[in-house]
């Protein structure tokens, strides 16, 4: 399984999209080949890229990109070009998937399309028992509850002012759907919505084999 690029595009980010589109993204794509290589070289012939999920409704996302104008938001309040960006690197990692599958012989790659199954949970809120997207589920209070700087949803460690609105930071009844990682409530609900509805998202490979 291999996971990899989510890191890269955040701190190219700050030098612009461009960048990210030219530099970042090109590299990550790059390294993810130069990787699969050598494990095919070592034996492997089964490989599962899962590409980047909702960025663009994370809270620390949408905290720290408050002092920037210029972007744009959708109708669910998630920033359009971070979408943009995100759509683009999952389209060369698909792109990539098929490549590797046509250049070595007996390899399988298994592409997950984890942005198409965090947009459904994002949309269906209600069948997963989540109140709210946009809003880190423990973090440095404000408009999405976050400060950008911690691990645990957007809270500092050791954060005395830390705000906790989600049941599975601090036993509180609202579930977050979003965080710098994620509401531990969203992973454990992804993770049962893929293993019910896994054919859903597996769209290169057999999702069998997952």
């Amino acid at each position: 399984m291999v996971e990899i690029g989510g890191g890269d595009i955040n701190f190219g980010l700050p030098l612009g999209g461009g960048y990210v589109i030219n530099v970042t993204i090109p590299a990550v794509i790059r390294g993810l080949a130069d990787g699969i290589h050598n494990l095919y070289a070592h034996g492997a012939r089964h490989v599962l890229l899962y590409n980047m999920p909702r960025a663009d409704c994370s809270p620390n996302y949408l905290q720290s990109f408050q002092q920037f104008p210029v972007y744009h938001y959708n109708k669910d309040g998630c920033i359009v070009e971070i979408a943009q960006l995100i759509s683009y690197f999952n389209s060369q990692l698909q792109a990539l998937a098929a490549e590797l599958t046509q250049e070595y012989p007996g390899l399988t790659v298994y592409y997950f399309d984890w942005f198409a199954a965090n947009t459904y949970v994002l949309e269906n809120m209600d069948e997963f028992g989540f109140t709210n997207s946009l809003q880190s589920c423990c973090g440095g209070g404000g408009k999405f509850n976050c400060d950008g700087d911690g691990l645990c949803g957007c809270a500092p460690l050791n954060h005395t002012d830390a705000v906790y609105t989600g049941s599975s930071c601090r036993g509180g009844r609202q579930k977050s759907m979003s965080g710098e990682r994620g509401d531990p409530q969203a992973w454990q609900e992804l993770i049962s919505l893929l293993t019910r509805r896994r054919k859903v998202w597996f769209v290169s490979g057999s999702s069998d084999y997952a």
